[in-house]
């Protein structure tokens, strides 16, 4: 019979699986473990005891726990800490199992005194900084920090440690585009300066200066000065002049010289604040080119000007007078006949003994006892009277 055999068979096939089914149980198990250690880390409650002889409030109490840390420890045996209260060790030290001596460290007063001003708080640290740190007073390196036993609680208004902050200066200094907030117990300006490695160049300024003292300054203001000395070749203007043309008649006019830019080369001194210009000083001067004037000729002579235009122009000019003005009292008083008028007669209407005297007095005699009705001699010694005492005597003005 072949039952032996198949029951031989169907043994060795289950003692297999049996096998398979354990190192797969195994496996699954593992891999469990690793899953929960990998999502929840170590807030999974630990299954090994760890015994803790904790001291609290002058008494000592032995724990066994199975949680992880010291803080879950004292939260599990209904221990609490005050918000400043402390542990020795630390809360979150970790427990593995093996025996560990606890100590809880109450917070007691503390006066804080920052720069002159009080107030009163807790904190289980003795050290000065291990207490602001706690209490998240912000010191810096430069401030000063002390502690001293309240000998006088009834002056202070507590009991304990004072611990006493003098806050070093703040000084705001301005320098390259940058502002710099620093703190500082130098005396003077130079010493803050050399203090936070700022240098300064042989030309630059501090306000207030380096000498000064430091105290009741909050701003500090450095300006960079440098120089340069440079060449620079500019172009000099040509002037515009008008002349008055008494051959062209009135609107016309004639450029007779057109007007040439001339070139200089200058020497300049230039001064920098902060890498910008602040003046410029022509040091020397030296004229490569002259300019050259643009002249016009402007047209005065009228366009009814007559026969006597040139000689109140030749007159005019030996006396200094304007001829368009004399032309203008002219035609305003005689409308150019020289035998116009009555009592007053002549182009610019002289009385008989006006004229008398004037022409006999005109320099060189030439024109004594000329004619009244001269006109050559008329403009001649009006251009002279006029030369002497202007246009008061006629009715008609220029």
């Amino acid at each position: 019979m072949n039952i032996p055999s198949r029951l031989n068979k169907i043994h060795s096939f289950y003692g297999k699986a049996k096998y398979a089914f354990l190192a797969v149980f195994a496996l699954t198990i593992m891999f469990s473990a690793f899953v929960s250690h990998r999502v929840y880390g170590d807030s999974v409650v630990g299954t090994v005891e760890t015994s803790i002889a904790l001291k609290v409030d002058g008494k000592t109490k032995n724990l066994t726990t199975t949680q992880n840390t010291i803080e879950g420890a004292l939260a599990q045996n209904n221990i609490s800490l005050g918000k400043y209260d402390i542990t020795e060790p630390a809360l979150n030290t970790y427990l593995t199992g093996k025996s560990l001596n606890v100590s809880v460290i109450r917070a007691l007063p503390v006066l804080v005194s920052d720069n002159g001003q009080s107030w009163a708080a807790s904190s289980a640290y003795t050290q000065p900084n291990d207490i602001l740190r706690q209490l998240a007073v912000e010191i810096y390196p430069e401030d000063k920090v002390s502690a001293e036993l309240i000998l006088d609680p009834a002056a202070e208004g507590t009991i304990g440690q004072k611990v006493i902050i003098l806050r070093a200066p703040v000084y705001t200094i301005y320098v390259d585009d940058t502002t710099l907030i620093v703190r500082s117990w130098a005396t003077t300006i130079g010493d803050i300066l050399a203090e936070k490695g700022i240098s300064m160049g042989v030309n630059d300024v501090v306000e207030p200066g380096k000498t000064a003292v430091s105290t009741g300054v909050t701003e500090i203001t450095i300006t960079r000065i440098n120089f340069a000395d440079v060449e620079e070749t500019v172009p000099i203007a040509y002037q515009s002049v008008n002349k008055n043309s008494y051959d062209m008649y009135k609107g016309q006019t004639k450029v007779t010289q057109n007007g040439v830019n001339g070139s200089k080369k200058q020497s300049l001194h230039i001064v920098y604040h902060n890498g910008i210009e602040v003046s410029r000083e022509v040091t020397s001067t030296t004229i490569i080119s002259e300019p050259q004037t643009k002249i016009t000729l402007i047209g005065m002579k009228p366009y009814n000007a007559g026969m006597w235009w040139d000689t109140l122009v030749a007159a005019g000019a030996r006396w200094g007078v304007d001829p368009s003005a004399m032309f203008s009292v002219m035609t305003c008083e005689s409308g150019g006949n020289p035998y116009s008028g009555g009592y007053y007669k002549g182009l610019f209407q002289y009385s008989p003994d006006t004229w008398a005297g004037a022409s006999a007095a005109y320099p060189g005699g030439q024109f004594t006892g000329a004619a009244i009705t001269d006109g050559n001699a008329q403009i001649w010694v009006t251009a002279w009277k006029v030369s002497r005492g202007g246009w008061s005597a006629w009715g008609c003005k220029p």
